[in-house]
């Protein structure tokens, strides 16, 4: 498995599905063609029981969807070039409230991987203005199924 990640641009996804074990709560944030992974992945991570909540801003309710956060939680931003102002701040908000915050982006250097607990880099094909969302969907799915596997092993 780790050997098909770091070919998409991902590291050290063990200690990303340990810090996701860890975590009393999963809030994951998106805007844009960012969507799609996450719904995906709060998707996978309730089909293994544990707390995962979208932080989508659906009605401009951004800042009411990350007031629960607590230092008790994790916080998965995902962000691409240009990186979105709500999910910068939800981040900033994780950051403020000592949650571990995890990044998914396709840059290591940005705005958000470089406060990051874990940052995992992906690379997406892009084709013009279109960028295919399909290494971010099986970045979210591998550490799914990881962490389904640590859980399953751990009880």
């Amino acid at each position: 498995m780790a050997c098909a990640l770091r070919r998409y641009g991902v590291t050290d996804p063990g200690k990303t599905v340990n810090i996701l074990n860890a975590a009393q709560a999963v809030h994951i944030v998106c805007v844009r063609r960012a969507f799609v992974v996450a719904f995906y992945f709060s998707y996978a991570l309730r089909h293994i029981d544990r707390r995962a909540y979208l932080v989508d801003g659906i009605g401009g309710m951004f800042a009411q969807q990350t007031q629960p956060i607590k230092k008790s939680a994790t916080v998965i931003a995902i962000s691409f070039i240009p990186y979105v102002k709500e999910t910068l701040e939800a981040a900033a908000t994780a950051l403020k409230k000592r949650s571990a915050l995890i990044v998914i982006t396709a840059r290591p250097l940005s705005p958000m991987a470089l406060q990051a607990i874990v940052s995992q880099v992906v690379k997406e094909a892009q084709v013009g203005n279109f960028y295919s969302p399909t290494s971010s969907l099986y970045l979210a799915q591998t550490l799914s199924i990881g962490l389904a596997f640590c859980r399953q092993n751990n009880h």
